[in-house]
């Protein structure tokens, strides 16, 4: 009995860790691309920092919309 509720928590456990790292990964990723496409825009039309700004700030919209649609969940 007290190994089956061990391993109850200890698979809630992992549950919660794996949500953590997906959270994780998510946002890195999203600002990542954000940022990389805008510079990416800005070497090939040579402009300043603009869009790496406009990159960066579509990533961060982006992390929280997925972070409102997460909670709502």
């Amino acid at each position: 009995m007290r190994e089956t509720v061990f391993l109850a928590q200890n698979k809630k456990n992992r549950s919660v860790v794996i949500q953590c790292l997906q959270l994780g990964y998510t946002i890195v990723l999203t600002l990542l691309a954000g940022l990389g496409l805008g510079y990416l825009l800005d070497k090939q039309l040579e402009t300043a920092p603009v869009f790496l700004i406009i990159g960066l700030l579509i990533g961060v919209v982006l992390v929280f919309l997925y972070l409102y649609n997460m909670t709502k969940e």
